[in-house]
């Protein structure tokens, strides 16, 4: 048993070597205006910032980019 997690722990290197920031393009992080509203107190609203999807992103290599 021990054999298989340590075969799958080494697995798994290889993904996490892989991961490296990107470079292309930096990423932002689009504003968002939310409102909260109670019936005593009424609205108010706050600016808070929204994330892309990872689906919604570009995959990358080293040598460069496709959609």
């Amino acid at each position: 048993m021990i054999a298989i997690q340590t075969l799958l722990a080494l697995a798994t290197l290889g993904f996490v070597a892989a991961q490296n920031p990107g470079t292309i393009q930096s990423e932002s992080h689009p504003p968002l205006v939310v409102s909260s509203c109670t019936t005593a107190g009424g609205c108010t609203t706050a600016t808070q910032q929204i994330v892309l999807d990872a689906n919604w992103r570009w995959i990358s290599n080293s040598q460069g980019t496709a959609n």
